[in-house]
Protein backbone atom coordinates (compact mmCIF):
# COMPACT_ATOMS: atom_id res chain seq x y z
CA UNK A 1 0.00 0.00 0.00
CA UNK A 2 0.77 3.46 -0.56
CA UNK A 3 3.21 3.02 -3.31
CA UNK A 4 5.64 1.00 -2.08
CA UNK A 5 7.94 -2.07 -1.93
CA UNK A 6 8.17 -4.90 -1.22
CA UNK A 7 10.34 -7.70 -2.00
CA UNK A 8 8.74 -11.46 -0.63
CA UNK A 9 11.31 -14.85 -1.01
CA UNK A 10 10.56 -18.86 0.35
CA UNK A 11 13.91 -19.21 1.55
CA UNK A 12 15.40 -23.08 0.80
CA UNK A 13 14.12 -25.90 3.12
CA UNK A 14 17.67 -26.92 3.87
CA UNK A 15 18.02 -23.17 5.59
CA UNK A 16 14.35 -22.51 7.55
CA UNK A 17 12.09 -24.82 6.06
CA UNK A 18 8.49 -23.39 5.24
CA UNK A 19 9.47 -19.95 5.66
CA UNK A 20 8.90 -17.11 3.53
CA UNK A 21 10.36 -13.37 3.77
CA UNK A 22 8.90 -10.21 2.91
CA UNK A 23 10.81 -7.00 3.25
CA UNK A 24 9.65 -3.69 2.86
CA UNK A 25 10.04 -0.11 3.81
CA UNK A 26 6.90 1.24 6.12
CA UNK A 27 7.10 4.32 8.23
CA UNK A 28 10.53 5.01 7.36
CA UNK A 29 12.10 1.73 8.64
CA UNK A 30 13.36 -1.43 7.10
CA UNK A 31 10.52 -4.32 8.41
CA UNK A 32 11.16 -8.14 8.07
CA UNK A 33 8.93 -10.21 8.53
CA UNK A 34 9.29 -14.10 8.53
CA UNK A 35 6.12 -15.85 7.68
CA UNK A 36 6.57 -19.65 9.01
CA UNK A 37 4.55 -22.34 7.71
CA UNK A 38 6.07 -25.12 10.73
CA UNK A 39 6.39 -24.69 14.44
CA UNK A 40 10.52 -24.92 14.92
CA UNK A 41 11.70 -22.83 12.46
CA UNK A 42 8.81 -20.51 14.10
CA UNK A 43 10.30 -20.67 17.68
CA UNK A 44 13.96 -20.82 16.73
CA UNK A 45 13.40 -16.90 14.76
CA UNK A 46 11.02 -15.57 17.49
CA UNK A 47 13.78 -16.83 20.58
CA UNK A 48 16.98 -14.45 18.30
CA UNK A 49 14.58 -12.32 16.94
CA UNK A 50 15.83 -9.04 19.49
CA UNK A 51 19.49 -10.26 17.85
CA UNK A 52 18.40 -10.30 14.20
CA UNK A 53 16.78 -6.64 14.44
CA UNK A 54 19.89 -5.47 16.14
CA UNK A 55 22.32 -7.07 13.53
CA UNK A 56 20.37 -5.45 10.67
CA UNK A 57 20.13 -2.09 12.10
CA UNK A 58 23.52 -1.91 12.63
CA UNK A 59 24.04 -3.07 9.13
CA UNK A 60 21.85 -1.16 7.42
CA UNK A 61 22.49 1.66 9.73
CA UNK A 62 18.61 2.26 9.65
CA UNK A 63 15.59 1.38 11.85
CA UNK A 64 14.27 -2.21 11.99
CA UNK A 65 11.65 -3.86 12.62
CA UNK A 66 11.69 -7.83 12.61
CA UNK A 67 8.26 -9.61 13.19
CA UNK A 68 7.97 -13.50 12.97
CA UNK A 69 4.54 -14.54 12.37
CA UNK A 70 2.69 -17.84 11.19
CA UNK A 71 0.98 -18.27 8.21
CA UNK A 72 -2.13 -18.51 9.69
CA UNK A 73 -3.82 -15.14 9.90
CA UNK A 74 -6.03 -16.19 12.64
CA UNK A 75 -3.60 -17.08 14.79
CA UNK A 76 -0.14 -15.20 13.96
CA UNK A 77 1.70 -15.46 17.17
CA UNK A 78 3.61 -12.57 16.43
CA UNK A 79 6.72 -12.17 18.22
CA UNK A 80 8.42 -8.62 17.00
CA UNK A 81 11.87 -6.20 17.72
CA UNK A 82 12.40 -2.61 16.82
CA UNK A 83 16.26 -1.35 16.83
CA UNK A 84 17.68 1.62 15.90
CA UNK A 85 21.67 1.76 14.30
Amino acid sequence: GGGGRMVRMDLKDDVLPGVSVVVQEAEGRVVVEFICALEPPRQRLAAAVGQHAQELAGRLRRDVLVRVVTDDPEDPCAVEAAASP
